[in-house]
């Protein structure tokens, strides 16, 4: 029999690298768990940012520049696309940097226009006051994005003209709206861009609404 020792030598450091090996990969924790931790490491990154951020608690004052642009379709034969701008004011309370509650009042504008048919025609004023809950969240130290939900109380006064003849109408309606919004935390005073939509049952009036504001913190 022929004995070859580096070829024993070599099978046996094989074999123990191979254990350690495996050792090692026992070891290593599955690859769900370590995007389990990944997740929440994102998490307790983002939590801890808000809660470090400039605080937003408290009262705050606002006032909008607000650009309307309504659509219109009636069963009288009139209808239109028109823009137009006006004023909005808001007062609301941060519970915390998260959360917090909003009232406003915004004019939806003054609208008229000619119906398909020779007689007919139609002018609109509209407003309303708001109610909100505002999700607020801090991308970094002096910018937060923030999402509101609620519904608008929508009044509107209308003189429809059919066949030459003039009826006005008042409607009042409850509806419910959305926004998304950036803000530029400035200390006490904050500049704000907004974006936000109504669809209302005042004849079918549908209004998108890009509004920029300022804000005033009380309390800074």
């Amino acid at each position: 029999m022929v004995f070859h020792p580096q070829t024993d030598i070599t099978s046996k450091k094989t074999a123990a690298r191979s254990k350690v090996l495996a050792a090692a990969k026992r070891d290593l924790p599955p690859l769900g768990m370590i995007w389990i931790a990944i997740f929440f490491a994102a998490l307790f990154i983002f939590t801890t940012s808000v809660v470090l951020a400039d605080d937003d608690s408290g009262w705050y004052f606002g006032a909008s520049g607000n650009r309307l642009s309504a659509d219109f379709e009636d069963v009288d034969d009139v209808n239109f696309s028109e823009s137009d701008t006006a004023l909005g004011l808001q007062i609301g309370y941060m519970f915390t940097n998260l959360i917090g509650l909003e009232a406003g009042y915004i004019d939806l504008g003054d609208y008229s226009a000619p119906g398909d048919n020779p007689g007919n025609a139609l002018q609109l004023d509209a407003d309303a006051f708001s109610a909100a809950l505002v999700l607020n969240f801090s991308v970094i130290d002096q910018l937060d994005i923030y999402v509101k939900g609620g519904a608008f109380l929508v009044r509107a006064e209308s003189d429809s003209t059919v066949a030459s003849e003039t009826f006005r109408v008042d409607d009042d309606s409850v509806e419910p709206f959305g926004a998304f919004g950036l803000k530029a935390d400035l200390g006490a005073w904050n500049i704000f861009g907004e974006i936000s939509k109504v669809d209302t049952s005042v004849r079918d009036l549908s209004i998108d609404i890009f509004s920029l504001g300022v804000r005033y913190e009380l309390g800074y």
